[in-house]
């Protein structure tokens, strides 16, 4: 069964359908969407179906940037795994995302890079994700495109192709949690990360991430 679990911008208002992780609680593999419709929810069944325990933490979006830092809470994991379609797009959101996590103290094991089915990787797209591969803990999965996808609300009836189903075996090779992660069960980690997608949906120029002040309300928030 898949996991989700939403992230919020303030870490002092707790939503009242959130409920706190038991202490210990192993996450496996926690997946996070660089974009809307970067297929984070169907992959994450794909592993399900491939015997791996995954978390579905959603997507990074202009919402997460709203009231400052995002904040998540988790438990112990086995891998952070960022998903981005191949579009040029997708590569910049992504590029936005392995920048705010890795300034944050979170490196992404794996980019997952999931093919839209329009032909070839764009030459300007692969370059992107060339520029961010040495950020990343282990590298890039690309994973095919599968038409049958499109023709089912079960993501695990379809036939795989081979080399789908070598993808889903690296993904799921991850081991073992990072220390940091190990260090933290059921702690606030942060996540400081600026707008992904602009409200044209674009894509804009990677830039640094934005840290909050000293004595500001977001910043009090990495006491807690």
């Amino acid at each position: 069964m898949v996991r989700h679990l939403a992230m919020r911008a303030d870490p002092g208002r707790r939503a009242a359908a959130a409920q706190p992780e038991p202490a210990g609680l192993r996450l496996g593999l926690v997946l996070l969407g660089a974009h809307g419709g970067a297929g984070t929810t169907t992959l994450a069944r794909l592993l399900e179906a491939s015997g791996a325990e995954t978390y579905d933490l959603g997507r990074i979006g202009p919402r997460h940037a709203l009231g400052g830092p995002a904040y998540v809470e988790m438990g112990d994991w086995d891998g952070l795994v960022l998903v981005s379609r191949n579009t040029v797009a997708a590569a910049g959101a992504a590029t936005l995302a392995v920048r705010g996590l890795v300034d944050g103290g979170h490196v992404p094991h794996l980019l997952v890079v999931v093919s839209d089915g329009a032909g070839t990787e764009p030459k300007a797209a692969k370059a992107r994700f060339d520029l961010v591969e040495p950020r990343l803990a282990t590298g890039i999965v690309r994973m095919p495109f599968e038409a049958g996808l499109r023709l089912v609300d079960d993501p695990t009836e379809v036939r795989l192709h081979k080399a789908t189903r070598a993808a889903l075996e690296r993904i799921c090779a991850l081991r073992p949690a990072p220390p940091r992660a190990r260090a933290g069960r059921s702690t606030i980690a942060e996540f400081p990360l600026g707008p992904v997608l602009d409200p044209g949906g674009r894509a804009p120029r990677p830039q640094a991430a934005v840290r909050a002040p000293a004595g500001s309300s977001t910043s009090r928030g990495k006491e807690m």
